[in-house]
């Protein structure tokens, strides 16, 4: 089996998926997860932010092998039926993985699947399932598709089940991995009340990793302190330097989905602690405010046309690759903003992401967690006067090179080189987010009014 392809809510994952996954990894070669994106027929798909379902499928599923995780549903906001689903996969040995209740009543075309899904009467005679059940529900041999293999789990569950419980306030810890339990209670998802973006939390007691450049030697000496572990035993990240290290630290264990706190042994360092500060506070800290800051989602048009999409924290931006001005066409939200902006390039970035080369540009930075996005312009000739602009978190830029011939312009993610760009259209991941750690005293404002106003 080359492909199987698992479709479902996942919202919220339990313990009888990580059992489902591991069954599959035994015998596939690639087992495709895609959690459903929004649907208006169900309701429930959309009680929690993408974000936090994305968070949660990346935790329940982590350290399974031969997992592959496709968040384009959530990330894009869309369903995406399994028909289209299949087009992806073309020339594989795909097998859709469903349920043992997506096929009763196959014997009378009243199955789920043939009753629901689009393009059914094709799957259903042509595509081949993976069908999984427990030993108490076996499917009716005259139920089943024509191409078929049962896969019996011991571990029974349902997403449903485990979403009612939480909001009663029920005990859930037996359908439900540690790591999972603790992320859904510490923002306060599957209740009644708005989920957390912020939170107060204590790393007394709890494992960290170490990440610093070991040409450091504060930093170095610094760690030497403390036992460290493994990032794949972490409960959180400790990174030790400048806001380079952070960031390098964020690029490399993101996707774990646990806390970064820093300690500055670098210059500025407005992502992270003033070292007196947590000398005086002691460490491990006992109280730490933990604050979700969103991703920039970036999709690049490259010189040949093709397309790609990276992720960047900090910023990512377009700009000249000759002697030439660029001549660039903005828009927000598909309106048009600039039919033609004559600049050296243009930045996007993140709030946490104001402080650094957006600021060098001449842009006011704003606090880390602020809800909106900036855009800065680098020596701006038209629109005279124009330099920067505040964006909303719901919002999306496109920026077209209108010559990339005779105006050709590069492209840099978080200060990695793209290559020649044509065009780039920006927005807040709805997907991807770090959780990064301050103590309560910590105060970006001071941070940035001495940027603003240097003393001597």
């Amino acid at each position: 089996m080359e492909v199987a392809l698992w479709g479902g809510n996942f919202n919220p994952p339990g313990v009888h998926h990580a059992e489902i996954a591991r069954a599959l990894a035994e015998i596939a070669e690639r087992v495709v997860i895609v959690p459903a994106g929004p649907r208006s027929d169900k309701h429930e798909q959309n009680a929690i932010a993408c974000s936090f379902r994305a968070a949660l499928v990346d935790i329940a599923f982590r350290g399974i092998p031969r997992i592959e995780l496709d968040f384009s549903d959530l990330e894009n906001q869309v369903f995406t039926t399994n028909d289209e689903l299949t087009k992806r996969y073309p020339d594989v040995d795909l097998w859709h993985v469903v349920p043992y209740d997506f096929v009763e009543g196959g014997a009378s075309s009243e199955s789920l699947i043939q009753r629901w899904w689009q393009g059914a009467n094709e799957l259903w005679n042509q595509a081949k399932f993976l069908i999984v059940h427990d030993q108490d529900c076996v499917p009716n041999p005259e139920d089943l598709p024509p191409h078929h293999r049962l896969m019996e789990v011991r571990t029974k569950g349902r997403s449903l089940d485990i979403r009612s419980a939480l909001v009663r306030g029920e005990n859930v810890s037996n359908l439900m991995d540690p790591a999972v339990l603790g992320f859904i209670e510490s923002r306060g998802l599957y209740r009644l009340s708005e989920p957390a973006h912020s939170r107060l939390i204590s790393l007394d007691g709890r494992r960290g990793h170490y990440f610093f450049d070991p040409r450091n030697q504060a930093a170095r000496d610094w760690a030497k302190r403390f036992s460290g572990v493994a990032i794949e035993e972490a409960d959180y990240v400790v990174a030790l330097g400048g806001d380079g290290t952070m960031l390098r630290a964020i690029e490399d264990f993101w996707e774990r989905r646990i806390p970064f706190f820093g300690v500055n042994f670098g210059h500025l360092g407005f992502l992270l602690n003033d070292r007196e500060d947590v000398t005086q506070s002691g460490f491990p800290a006992e109280d730490v405010i933990v604050r979700d800051l969103p991703l920039l989602r970036v999709e690049s048009t490259l010189l040949d046309g093709s397309t790609r999409i990276d992720l960047a924290f900090n910023d990512a931006w377009l700009e000249r690759s000759t002697g030439q001005t660029a001549w660039f066409e903005l828009q927000v939200d598909q309106h048009p903003r600039f039919d033609k902006l004559v600049c050296d390039g243009i930045l996007a970035c993140t709030a946490a992401g104001s402080t650094a080369y957006a600021a060098s540009m001449g842009a006011t930075p704003m606090l880390a967690d602020t809800e909106a996005w900036m855009l800065v312009g680098s020596n701006v000739m038209t629109p005279r006067g124009w330099k920067s602009a505040p964006i909303s978190m719901n919002s999306t830029i496109a920026i077209r090179n209108l010559d990339p011939r005779k105006r050709p312009t590069q492209a840099f993610i978080g200060g990695k080189p793209l290559g020649e760009v044509t065009e780039m259209r920006i927005r807040p991941s709805r997907t991807a987010f770090v959780e990064l750690a301050f103590l309560p005293e910590h105060d970006m404002a001071k941070k940035i009014a001495n940027m603003h106003f240097p003393s001597g």
